[in-house]
């Protein structure tokens, strides 16, 4: 297809046709550079249009746009619940924006669908309908991270090490600190049953809860896991 896109596409002024490629900006740039030499001839990066992400601010305006065409009513709870949700997605690869409002509005509009509307004939959104279930429950099943420590032996010192960590990004964020503290990575050693993947479990709660992580999953992988079959995809 970029083969023949190539051929019809001259940028002289016999051209009748205009073509577009809309994508995210890396793949776009390793397309247009590997894919076909002539790619980049026809269509210069340096001419693009840049469309950036919406700030968290843009975003609540569009999002009270669209409850205002959905005949949505939304309290400051429940708005600020959808930003953090949208604030998590937006770590993660491909964060759709405009489009993640309305993922994140439809889910919800689920929800509320079996309750009656309101005396004004709205539809009324509450924080358990954000998200993937009931906050309250949400936010008992994460009251305490540590919990599943205490089921090993000597991790004293480590969990001091997690609650250190945990207070310095709290205190970040209390502070509402723009100098906010570098996450890093963290090596774990020890032998087999000592307790690494339960501690790495309980890592991961820690810094979902703070927001600093999308989601509280833990990738378990191995060294072969991470070779790939031919050379240079590892």
């Amino acid at each position: 297809v970029l083969d023949v896109l190539v051929e019809k596409v001259q940028n002289t002024e016999s051209d009748d046709i205009a073509v577009l490629l809309l994508g995210y900006e890396p793949q776009m740039r390793e397309m247009l550079r590997e894919q076909n030499p002539g790619l980049a001839r026809r269509f210069a990066m340096d001419y693009a249009f840049v469309f950036e992400d919406y700030s968290e601010s843009e975003l609540f305006v569009i999002l009270k746009g669209v409850c205002k065409k959905e005949n949505i009513q939304m309290s400051i709870e429940v708005s600020e619940a959808i930003l953090k949700l949208l604030e998590k997605q937006r770590a993660q690869a491909n964060f759709g924006n405009a489009g993640a409002i309305d993922n994140v509005i439809r889910a919800a509009l689920a929800k509320a669908s079996s309750r009656p509307l309101t005396s004004d004939g709205m539809i009324k959104l509450i924080p358990s309908d954000i998200g993937d279930g009931n906050a309250e429950n949400e936010k008992e099943k994460s009251s305490d991270p540590f919990a599943p420590l205490e089921k090993l032996y000597r991790v004293e010192n480590i969990r001091q090490q997690l609650i250190e960590i945990k207070n310095t990004f709290q205190v970040a964020q209390t502070e509402c600190s723009k100098d906010r503290p570098e996450l890093g990575h963290f090596v774990f050693q020890g032998a087999p049953g000592t307790g690494k993947t339960t501690v790495a479990r309980v890592m991961a709660e820690i810094l979902f809860d703070l927001g600093l992580l999308p989601r509280n999953h833990v990738e378990e992988t191995s060294g072969l896991g991470l070779t790939g079959s031919i050379l240079l995809t590892s």
